[in-house]
């Protein structure tokens, strides 16, 4: 359920879904319905990281320049009273300086997004899917943007 994913909670999802559908579903059915989504598209990507034994004979062709942002974030796992680290990746695509309100500015647009629950091994391995994606192999250059973390650099080497 795409709307459990972009609202920020589970009950607003069923509101806005009974709005556009005319049907009714309790915040737990969005609840369910999102993480059923969430763990068949987990699957399919985990599938997907198969490109680590078996690369492109070429990087796809990626963009003059790219970002490539990653950090860990501390989250409550519901029902649990523990947190854990969400590690994420967010990959766009940087636009040439304009000049807005008498500055100098740079965009960067055409983002996408990583998460996992996991250790940073088989987080930078799950994430290859994203950047392989994304063209980072046939970038141009790619700028990177982390805290510095261990794990950080070993999923920028």
């Amino acid at each position: 359920m795409r709307l459990g994913a972009w609202i920020p909670s589970f009950a607003e999802a069923a509101t806005l879904l009974a709005a556009f559908t005319h049907t009714t579903r309790s915040a737990a059915t969005a609840r369910r319905q999102t993480a059923a989504a969430g763990a068949a598209y987990v699957t399919v990507q985990t599938a997907a990281a198969a490109l680590e034994a078996a690369p492109p004979a070429a990087p796809v062709p990626g963009p003059a320049l790219l970002s490539l942002s990653a950090a860990g974030a501390m989250v409550p796992l519901v029902g649990k009273g523990q947190w854990a680290e969400v590690k994420t990746l967010a990959l766009g695509v940087v636009q040439p300086a304009v000049w807005e309100q008498d500055k100098l500015v740079v965009h960067t647009t055409h983002l996408s997004y990583f998460s996992r629950l996991t250790e940073a091994a088989s987080f930078t391995r799950l994430a290859l899917v994203e950047t392989q994606r994304r063209g980072v192999p046939g970038a141009g250059t790619v700028v990177a943007v982390t805290d510095g973390a261990l794990w950080l650099q070993e999923l920028i080497a």
